[in-house]
């Protein structure tokens, strides 16, 4: 049997019997030298000489065998037990600082102790391998943060970009640091998706920016048609490689789609020049979700171009639309200096063909000539007629141009009325038309400008009495503290709701076939409500066709100067 396989009970009996032995021979020398001295008729001195000798040879026989007992105690101890434990706390230490290679060894000890080394040595061995799994598996999170990180940095960088060039070229080269290369290219599809073209490049493909390709060519080309990564161990032996010298030189290779969506809008392509180096699954895996971010950093950017183009579209739209407006208005102007030249130039005219009608007409009514008096009144209408317009075309020009100002006065309301009424009952009763008013003497007086209220009513009764026939045309006047209302009422034809937003403006009426059955040039409206605004007013209408309409001024009773 190995002494190796030597239990702690063996070693123990083995002790025992070597101490049993000098023990047993001390026993029987006793034994001896009492049984000689038995026999032997000594003298008393001479026996107790010989049994003082014995006695010491015993004490030293006895020492002996106590030397013996320890020097065994302490060889087995240090042999079979204590060196075991000590090789086992060297083991523990070593295992506590790191070195999990730490092993106890095939030492010579008791079975119980050699289990225990043997338990923990395969216990050293299996901490070993799980620390080496763990130093593996925090070199691979190590690895992954650091991809992150870049990632990440990649990404903010990526999306402040937003010149498309610069951008483009920030995306290749950071693409080529996540895997170690210095060699690709960036084609983006155009508009109208007929071709593709390359963008940017880095390496042997630097002097290719601007070339064309079509769906399927080159490694691009098959990127925009599977929609899908394409990897190339070697690109020389790749059947759909461009016939390009400078592309001999290419070994493994990887096209990776840029997206908007769920739509193609370029690839990115990386090579190595070597045989060595190849694109892995993982580096496939970190160009697919790099270019993922690219392709939301390149949306930025193309947004952000389109918008700028767009932006500089419409500056320049607004140039020429201000120019145009500027010309327009310059032309606006020079339109209104010439109405209001020609307006002085035509009223002063009329005005006295209006005064020798007028002349003409007593002496013909003075000398009895009845028969030539209703065509002299024709003239005399018919100038009448042209003088309001004239007057409304100077009036307008005078508005357009800022030139027309308000002169207040104090004056009666009643009087303004009746003065209004006689001027307009001719016109009003041409159309077998009845004017009716209300306006009672006490309402008082107004400042305002005299004037344009009364051209204000002539131009709404005026405006009745046109659309109106043989019906009833009303002026109310109602005055209160602080406004005074105008409202003429008439049973005309009415306004459609929809043809009353452009009722008040220049050159229009409600419905363009009136201006050919009624007459008129638009502009009456147009300048009362000029005027009430002057005036710090408003004029304000309800109609229902077929049943008339009701035009209302509300003016300050004391107007103030603008």
């Amino acid at each position: 049997m190995s002494p190796k396989s030597f239990s702690l009970r063996a070693r123990l009996l083995v002790a025992m019997v070597a101490i049993a032995l000098p023990v047993l021979g001390i026993i029987l020398f006793n034994a001896y030298e009492t049984r000689r001295l038995a026999t032997r008729e000594l003298p008393m001195a001479l026996v107790l000489e010989e049994t003082n000798r014995l006695l010491t040879l015993n004490l030293i026989a006895f020492g002996l065998v106590v030397l013996l007992i320890a020097g065994l105690i302490w060889f087995g101890g240090d042999v079979f037990v204590l060196r075991r434990i000590a090789a086992l706390a060297e083991a523990t230490h070593r295992i506590a600082r790191g070195d999990f290679a730490a092993r106890v060894g095939g030492q010579p000890a008791p079975r119980e102790l050699t289990e225990l080394a043997n338990a923990f040595d395969q216990m050293a061995e299996t901490l070993q391998a799980q620390q080496a799994e763990r130093q593996r598996i925090e070199a691979e999170l190590r690895q992954q943060n650091l991809y992150l990180d870049a990632l990440q940095e990649t990404a903010l960088g990526l999306v402040s970009r937003l010149d498309t060039t610069e951008l483009l070229t920030d995306i290749l080269e950071r693409a080529g640091a996540l895997v170690g290369t210095s060699n690709g290219f960036i084609f983006l599809i155009n508009a109208a998706e007929t071709h593709m073209e390359l963008r940017v490049a880095i390496g042997v493909q630097l002097d290719d920016t601007g070339v064309k390709i079509q769906k399927g060519d080159g490694l691009a080309g098959q990127v925009w048609e599977t929609g899908a990564p394409v990897i190339l161990e070697d690109y020389q032996k790749w059947a759909k490689r461009l016939a390009m010298r400078q592309y001999s030189i290419l070994r493994a290779a990887v096209g990776i789609p840029l997206k908007s969506k769920d739509r193609i809008i370029g690839a990115i392509g990386l090579s190595y020049l070597d045989d060595e180096h190849h694109f892995d699954a993982n580096a496939v895996q970190s160009l697919i979700r790099f270019a993922q971010l690219a392709s939301v950093a390149l949306d930025n950017a193309l947004l952000y171009a389109a918008a700028q183009d767009e932006l500089a579209e419409r500056k320049r739209a607004e140039s020429e639309l201000y120019a145009a407006k500027e010309a327009a208005e310059a032309a606006n102007r020079a339109k209104s200096t010439f109405l209001a030249n020609m307006g002085h130039e035509l009223r002063t005219p009329l005005n006295h063909i209006i005064g020798y009608s007028e002349i003409i007409q007593e002496d013909m009514e003075a000398n009895g000539q009845t028969d030539l008096l209703a065509d002299q009144e024709k003239i005399r209408a018919s100038a009448q007629s042209l003088l309001v317009i004239v007057s409304d075309i100077l009036d307008l020009a005078q508005l357009e141009m800022g030139a027309l100002g308000v002169e207040l006065s104090t004056f009666d309301l009643f009087t303004l009325v009746s003065d209004v009424t006689v001027v307009m009952q001719r016109a009003i009763a041409k159309r077998g038309n009845t004017l009716t008013t209300h306006c009672p003497p006490d309402l008082g007086t107004m400042c305002a400008d005299w004037d344009k209220v009364r051209r204000s009513m002539i131009n709404l009764l005026d405006n009745a009495a046109k659309f109106t026939e043989r019906g009833t045309i009303t002026l109310a006047v109602r005055a209160e503290a602080e406004t005074v209302e105008f409202v003429v009422r008439d049973t005309g034809i009415g306004i459609p709701a929809e043809q009353l937003p452009r009722l008040f403006k220049e050159f229009t009426q409600a419905d363009d076939s009136s201006t050919r059955k009624y007459g008129g040039t638009g502009l009456g409206l147009a300048i009362t409500r000029h005027f009430c605004q002057l005036m710090g007013g408003a004029v304000m209408v309800t109609s229902q066709v077929g049943q008339g309409s009701t035009f209302t001024i509300r003016l300050p009773r004391q107007v103030r100067r603008p």
